[in-house]
Parts: structure tokens; C-alpha cells; sequence
């Protein structure tokens, strides 16, 4: 977006202010135009933020497969906005966890395979398989300048043959003030980082329980 400057001219005619009125019109035009060219579409395009530059972990042994999870929300919408149109997702929100699941176990040096159901992750020969269920993906928009997004999933680790090891759930609630100048990027960013968030202890766990 480009940054404008707005310059307000008190013109005279004669020794006397043509309009009284016409810094208050000028402002206003320019709050409204700065507005429109914020607005962003509807459609929210979920990805799982790249690496922080920290690097991964020595490589591992272990083979992990992650399945797409299943999704348990009610509704397809992640959010509304302040005029009651909603946020829908361009990357299916169990996709979206289950890339970021990836990511954070190639992270910690697995050797990592996607699959979109149970039974390719049965075929593929990996070691440990993880899954889960999404249970809520929402962005509250509460004013122009203020948000909250929550991401809530069941984290599910099985062996390679598909028998339970461990299943458990996690939350992230994130919330952050923001500037009118950003509030296109605020779903995509927001809900990212919630993300992050919510893996970091799923994963830490899952380490633990594939030596």
C-alpha cells in the first residue's frame, strides 16, 4: 500500500475562509479512501510461517507420516468480519494443521511423509503416524484495530501398524492490536501465529514419545 500524505490548504477568498467545513469533508474522504484500499477479500489463504532461521535438529532414525486431520467444526466459515461477512479459508483448515504438523517434525529431524488418509499412511511404511481432529479455527474481529484468533485441535500419535500410542488436546488463543494500515494481513498472520503457538507443545511431546 502506498503511504499518502495528506496536506489541508485553509483557502481564503477576500480575508475569509471559503468552507469552514472543508478540512472535516477533506479528512473524511481521506479515512474512506484509506479504508477501501485496505480491504482485502474474504478469502483467507491459511500457511504455516517458514523456519525462524534456527535450523533443525540432528536427523532421526524415525519415519513419520501425518494425515490430514479430521475436521469437526460445525461450520466452514474461520471468522466474520465487523460488517457480519464471513472469513472463509482457501487452504482447508485440516490441511493447513496438518502442513504445519510437517513442518515442525522435519524441524526436530524426522523424516517426514503426508498423507491424505489412514489407510496411505498405513501403506507408506513409516514408523509412527500422527493425526488429530479440528475442533475450532476462528478470528474474532472486534473493531478495526483489535482481534483474537483461536485454534483448537486433538493431536493424535499412532504406531506404524495404526494402534494408539497417545492422544491429546491442545488450544492457542492469540490476541494482538494492530495498526488500520495492516488490517489486510491480520486473518492470515493472526491465525498463523496461533498455530505456531498450539504445535509447539503438541510437537514437544510428540518428541518425547519417538525416540
Amino acid at each position: 500500500m502506498q503511504k499518502y500524505n495528506l496536506h489541508v490548504v485553509d483557502y481564503l477568498s477576500g480575508g475569509h475562509t471559503v468552507r469552514k467545513g472543508y478540512f472535516f469533508t477533506v479528512a473524511a474522504l481521506f479515512v474512506a479512501f484509506i479504508l477501501s484500499g485496505c480491504a482485502q477479500s474474504n478469502i483467507v489463504h491459511l500457511s504455516y510461517p517458514p523456519a525462524d532461521g534456527g535450523g533443525t535438529h540432528p536427523t532421526r532414525q524415525r519415519r513419520v507420516c501425518v494425515v490430514d486431520l479430521e475436521n469437526l467444526r460445525p461450520k466452514h466459515e474461520i471468522g466474520s468480519r465487523l460488517n457480519g461477512e464471513p472469513l472463509l479459508p482457501r487452504t482447508p483448515v485440516e490441511r493447513w494443521m496438518a502442513l504445519g504438523l510437517a513442518e515442525e517434525l522435519r524441524r526436530a529431524g524426522y523424516s517426514v511423509t503426508m498423507a491424505e488418509t489412514m489407510d496411505d499412511a498405513l501403506r507408506s511404511g513409516a514408523d509412527y503416524i500422527v493425526t488429530g481432529e479440528a475442533l475450532e479455527v476462528r478470528l474474532t474481529e472486534s473493531s478495526l484495530t483489535r482481534f483474537t484468533a483461536t485454534v483448537r485441535a486433538n493431536i493424535t500419535l499412532l504406531d506404524g501398524r495404526g494402534n494408539l500410542i497417545t492422544s491429546n488436546g491442545y488450544n492457542s488463543v492469540f490476541s494482538r492490536t494492530v495498526l488500520p494500515v495492516m488490517y489486510r494481513r491480520v486473518p492470515q498472520t493472526l491465525l498463523d501465529e496461533a498455530l505456531v503457538e498450539m504445535l509447539h507443545p503438541a510437537v514437544e511431546l510428540l518428541v518425547k514419545m519417538m525416540p
